[in-house]
């Protein structure tokens, strides 16, 4: 009994003995946040001072750290619908699209199909009103229908869509305007709704057919939606199947399907993956490009699937035509539902139905291979190009990104390796790429390649701020098997006019790395660019004789337009559009034959060649070239087009 007593006794010694403990551990703990508290305090008075000796009520301080505490960002409103949400960097979480930096904080633009690419917390919900003015609301044949009369009047949602609706059928049914329901459709989905009805697959168009693949869990419960809606967007990451899921489509359904793709790379690789992967007779299908030729011919035909491939340019006014195409079922294609242009929301008005927008699923179940993602920022070009000298030492199986036709080829030679470009024929542009260890690629290898052995992209030029083309660019590694190095090469001036292209991997959730080179300074804060003159911001860094270059006389890139292998034009992103660009293209073979071409056919070749331009200016420079007779004109029809007359001396070759 007395062991008993005695044994309870130390017990009870040893917990009083950890509670002194806690109860020390606790003190300090309050200690180190009183401290901590104290060290923000004079942060907040320092930086206020800085700006205003007595500006500063310290009475109030306290509260305003324990309201900033509780909500350290800000709600600034843009326009209806649209909001700027301030955050603070060390957030890591990202709210909507990254618009730019604003010192220590990140500038987002958020509204409600934002919301839909990436869901914002409840608190930031409710904060910025993103509730759906009216839930359930269809559109079909013509007619906006209400699923809640009770709860939203036909007259309340008839004033909120009267730009695009007429008068009231019934209760529940609108009509909408003749040629008015896609744009309702976008409408709506700026909205935050989704206005598709359920058009499920009949059975009587599914057909059991062998594949050598079999579907991942994600992929079979996304096919099932697909099965059931009829027509769906994937929008998995890179390496996560989506050619699998098109594939399964195809195998299932009876019928012709279609597939559009971008580039000649992407439909020889879907070529390559129905050959290896399916029993499918080439009767049953066709894998055509994008492309204003194509359109007429695919339109004849009515098909069971159209599978539209890197289905993020499908909003582009030269491709939009291809969504009118006669099918049963679409399938929509992307790893970045992204556009610089602001047409979002009709990626997802086209796209109806989204599936695997949210990647934390795939980061969460280690189904993505992070990269390693490294930032070089160089002095100047010469730097810059030294640093690829000291990256390629390093014999990795690497693809380099070079967006300049002119760059490309030099370093092609400086390096001894092929450059993969618009004039390498598509056939051979796989069996390069897969072949070599160390490769330059222009734009032609952005999309869809998949290279299973691939350890390292390098970025040495690209297409400005294009935060969709950063993001294709970091998703060729995701195909390979195991973790790859993604590193991007820019000078000073490059991150601060281009830097935004970057935002697409923090939006992701990916850790990115800043490694400064030789006499780059630590702080690289927008007040620098703003100092320097206006000419030197807004050209391209790296190679500023390449704004000043002639037009070389060697056609590099393929036709502008398809089937017209006379219609060969030299040059890149960075030509400048001036008189000589005009008359190059009014001078060319194609133009020629066909006795002239119309203004809108030359700002199509700018676009389709990636050429910024402002089309004003462009309409302007054209007539102002036809007043002064450097360019000849006539009318044709209601049409006026315009060639090249004989021009002695001119850039172009001389007698056009």
């Amino acid at each position: 009994m007395e062991t008993d007593s005695l044994a309870l006794e130390k017990k009870l010694d040893l917990v009083k003995a950890k509670l002194d403990e806690s109860g020390q551990a606790i003190a300090d703990l309050q200690t180190q946040l009183l401290a901590q508290e104290a060290k923000l305090k004079q942060a907040f008075i320092e930086a206020m001072g800085h700006m205003q000796s007595s500006a500063i009520d310290l009475d109030k301080l306290d509260d305003f750290i324990l309201t900033w505490t509780k909500r350290p960002y800000a709600i600034i409103p843009k326009k209806p619908g649209e909001w700027y949400l301030l955050v603070p960097k060390c957030f890591k979480l990202h709210f909507g699209w990254l618009e730019r930096e604003e010192g220590a904080y990140n500038l987002f633009v958020v509204n409600r199909y934002y919301d839909l690419i990436q869901p914002v917390p409840a608190q930031l919900r409710e904060a910025l009103n993103l509730s759906r003015p009216f839930d359930g609301l269809t559109i079909q044949d013509g007619q906006l229908s209400i699923a809640r009369p009770d709860k939203d009047p036909i007259a309340k949602v008839q004033k909120h869509y009267s730009r695009y609706v007429g008068k009231a059928i019934d209760e529940k049914t609108i009509q909408i305007k003749r040629g008015q329901e896609f744009a309702l459709i976008a409408a709506v989905i700026r909205d935050g709704i989704l206005p598709f009805p359920a058009r499920p697959i009949a059975k009587a168009d599914l057909l059991e057919r062998h594949c050598s693949f079999k579907l991942r869990p994600y992929q079979a419960r996304d096919f099932a939606k697909f099965l059931e809606y009829g027509a769906v967007g994937v929008f998995y990451p890179m390496g996560q199947g989506k050619t699998i899921f098109g594939l399964e489509a195809m195998c299932r359904l009876k019928g012709r399907k279609l597939v559009l793709v971008p580039s000649a790379t992407l439909r020889e690789q879907w070529l390559e993956h129905i050959k290896e992967h399916t029993t499918l007779d080439p009767k049953e299908y066709e894998v055509a490009i994008y492309h204003k030729n194509n359109v007429a011919r695919l339109m004849l035909e009515e098909w069971v699937l159209v599978t539209y491939d890197e289905m993020h340019r499908l909003p582009a006014n030269t491709y939009l035509q291809f969504a009118a195409l006669r099918t049963k079922h679409q399938l929509f294609l992307t790893a970045t539902p992204y556009r610089e242009d602001g047409r979002i929301d009709l990626i997802f008005a086209l796209a109806r139905f989204p599936l695997g927008l949210d990647w934390s699923y795939f980061l969460e179940n280690k189904l993505i291979v992070q990269p390693k993602i490294t930032v070089y920022l160089e002095k100047d070009a010469d730097h810059k190009r030294d640093r690829l000298d000291i990256l390629l030492t390093d014999h990795k199986k690497t693809i380099i990104f070079c967006d300049s036709l002119e760059i490309g080829g030099r370093l092609s030679k400086r390096f001894n390796i092929p450059f993969v470009a618009g004039n390498t024929p598509p056939a051979e542009r796989l069996q390069i790429i897969r072949e070599k260890q160390q490769v330059l690629v222009s734009r032609v290898g952005d999309l869809g390649v998949s290279i299973k052995d691939l350890q390292r992209v390098i970025e040495y030029d690209f297409l400005f701020g294009s935060r969709t083309q950063e993001l294709q660019r970091l998703g060729r590694l995701f195909h390979a098997d195991f973790r790859g190095i993604h590193c991007v090469l820019m000078t000073i001036d490059e991150y601060l006019a281009y830097r935004k292209r970057l935002f697409s991997i923090y939006e992701k959730g990916f850790k990115v790395e800043i490694e400064r080179g030789e006499g780059v300074p630590d702080d690289l804060s927008e007040s620098i660019r703003e100092k320097e003159p206006r000419a030197f911001r807004v050209r391209p860094a790296q190679e500023r004789k390449v704004i000043s270059r002639p037009l070389r006389e060697e056609p590099i890139l393929q036709p502008v337009f398809s089937g017209q292998t006379d219609f060969m034009l030299v040059i890149d992103e960075r030509t400048l559009v001036t008189k000589e660009l005009i008359i190059r293209i009014l001078g060319s073979d194609y133009v020629k034959k066909h006795g002239g071409i119309t203004q809108a056919e030359i700002i199509e070749v700018l676009i389709f060649n990636h050429l910024k331009y402002n089309p004003i200016a462009v309409r302007n420079l054209i007539a102002r070239m036809f007043a002064a007779r450097e360019i000849g004109g006539r009318t044709i029809g209601t049409k006026r087009v315009y060639f090249a007359e004989q021009i002695k001396g001119s850039d172009s070759g001389g007698n056009l």
